[in-house]
Formats: structure tokens, C-alpha cells, sequence
């Protein structure tokens, strides 16, 4: 892995460690890069409409909204404030274990689909797999 890469990745899990507001063992950090500014958001409660997401409740199979940031959306409405144009934007995503141990960080169909009516390119995308490695998001499902 490139040096500027590990750099940003440990950034992201200082981030994960210090700045999400997650009550499980694990916290996600996420960084976009466009040109040469990055812009870095993580797990919030935090609520805007810009986060808005329907879910299926398993009990009643009912819609139910919620509201909070995954990291990705977070670090998407900072850039959005900056720039329009992410045809050249690179997204890094870190989960983060309560011990310090990288693992899985695929984003979820909601944030694929932000990234993707953004313009974000799916093949610009590298989050952390279960190993805790790099992995770019190929197998991201790009119809979402």
C-alpha cells in the first residue's frame, strides 16, 4: 500500500476512535478526496435530511425512516459544500474495532447510491474487508 494511503487510513481510524458517536464495538470513518482536499466524516446520530434513509423494520415489515450519518454521507455533505464535480473523487472507508483492528467497511446500498447519484465512480471506492485489508469496490453493487 502506498504510503500516502496507510497515512490516510490511520488518520480515518483516529477519527473512527475519537469522533463517532456509535454505542457498539466498532466505530467507521470515512474520507473523500477531491484534488487535493479531503474531507473526512464518521458515525453520527447527528440528524439532517441529506441522511435520510428508509429502512423495513423486521417485526412489522413497515418503512421506517431514519436520519443518523453513516460516515460515508457525512463526509459526502462536507464535500458537497466545496465542490459539485467528483469525477475525479477518490472515497476511503475504515471500520474500526474497539481494539484497534481494521474489518469490514462496505457501504451499505443507501450510501451506494448517494456516492453514485454524486458521480462518485464505484471503482474509485476502497473500504477495509473483514481481513482488515484494503479492497476496492468492485463487488460494490453498482446498480444500487
Amino acid at each position: 500500500m502506498e504510503l500516502a494511503l496507510c497515512l490516510v487510513y490511520y488518520t480515518l481510524k483516529d477519527i473512527a476512535q475519537n469522533n463517532s458517536e456509535n454505542a457498539h464495538n466498532y466505530n467507521i470513518a470515512a474520507c473523500i478526496t477531491v484534488g487535493k482536499t479531503r474531507f473526512y466524516g464518521w458515525n453520527s446520530y447527528d440528524t439532517h435530511p441529506f441522511a435520510r434513509r428508509e429502512l423495513m423494520c423486521s417485526s412489522t415489515g413497515l418503512p421506517v425512516v431514519n436520519y443518523c450519518y453513516h460516515a460515508e454521507v457525512h463526509a459526502l455533505q462536507k464535500a458537497l459544500r466545496f465542490t459539485k464535480k467528483f469525477k475525479s473523487a477518490c472515497v476511503l472507508i475504515a471500520r474500526v474495532l474497539a481494539d484497534g483492528r481494521f474489518t469490514m467497511a462496505k457501504p451499505c446500498e443507501h450510501c451506494q447510491r448517494k456516492m453514485k447519484d454524486i458521480g462518485i465512480n464505484p471503482s474509485k471506492i476502497t473500504y477495509t474487508n473483514w481481513d482488515g485489508n484494503l479492497e476496492l469496490a468492485n463487488n460494490v453493487d453498482k446498480s444500487a
